[in-house]
């Protein structure tokens, strides 16, 4: 008996796929950090540009912003209101303290030619700290907003650019002291301030040296009542006729604060960066 022909299901059309999401949740997060970061430039830009570059860069949250746009509006607004304020600062001096000043002098037989009260007071007003003053607020927010508006760059205020020019020259000389391992300048000037108070209730004391042996080699421990300046790892040392390399710095509790730890060297390397290390008038002690 013949087989019956098969039957075959029909197949209805297949349903498509919704799509995914993810994409457009991508899109979201990537709309909501544009328009965060348009608010960071218009909002927080102007105010947070009269800051140097170096400190503006130092702060990972406002990377966002661009730096450009926020220079351009503070420069506008800086020019803009120091030109209200030197308008106003005339009109409060030539009613006031300048013209009272003119009137003084023409009282104390000074030879003032008549209807020239106002420009006596105007030639007093343009002479005073404030005007000056003011006219530089208005000069630097005109450079600082053509320097970002034609030419991309962000400048900041010039007292706090000189105040960031004499800060780097003093961390400069303090990274030379402090040991590298306490971070960046900010991060480390609390702490050498710190080790600096310490050690002024502490005497000047001899070094404490150590020397140890581990699967690497001798190992030379010197424990400093100070800093010493320009021991930075790694840094080779020269004691006597040996060489050694520095390798760490730390912080210890008692009069010797100050731990340097040394690996010996097999050969000699001797240079201009090599730092003699006199071992007279030591403490010594074999570990």
């Amino acid at each position: 008996m013949a087989a019956g022909p098969c039957r075959q299901e029909k197949k209805g059309p297949r349903k498509p796929k919704p799509p995914s999401r993810i994409p457009l949740e991508r899109f979201r997060v990537s709309l909501s950090r544009e328009k965060l970061a348009s608010v960071k430039t218009l909002l927080l830009g102007p105010i947070l540009s009269l800051l140097p570059r170096r400190w503006r860069k130092s702060h990972s949250m406002f990377s966002s912003i661009h730096w450009p746009i926020a220079a351009t509006l503070s420069g506008m607004i800086e020019s803009f209101f120091s030109l209200l304020a030197l308008v106003y600062w005339y009109s409060y001096s030539v009613t006031h303290w300048a013209k009272d000043a003119v009137y003084s002098a023409i009282n104390a037989g000074a030879r003032i030619p008549p209807n020239t009260e106002g420009f006596a007071a105007f030639a007093l007003m343009f002479l005073h700290p404030v005007t000056w003053m003011i006219s530089w607020c208005a000069v630097e927010g005109m450079v600082r907003f053509l320097g970002a508006a034609f030419t991309g760059n962000a400048l900041g205020i010039l007292p706090l650019f000189l105040l960031d020019k004499i800060w780097a020259r003093y961390t400069s000389r303090v990274r030379a002291e402090c040991p590298t391992e306490m971070g960046s300048t900010w991060s480390s000037f609390l702490p050498w301030v710190r080790q600096r108070v310490g050690s002024l209730s502490h005497p000047i004391l001899p070094d404490e040296v150590r020397y140890s042996a581990d699967a690497m080699g001798e190992v030379m421990s010197i424990s400093s009542s100070r800093p010493k300046s320009g021991w930075e790892p790694p840094r080779v040392i020269r004691c006597k006729d040996t060489y050694y390399r520095l390798e760490a710095i730390s912080e210890q509790s008692g009069a010797r604060s100050v731990l340097y730890l040394l690996r010996r060297l097999p050969t000699g390397v001797p240079g201009r960066t090599v730092i003699t290390y006199s071992p007279e008038d030591l403490f010594m002690r074999k570990g």
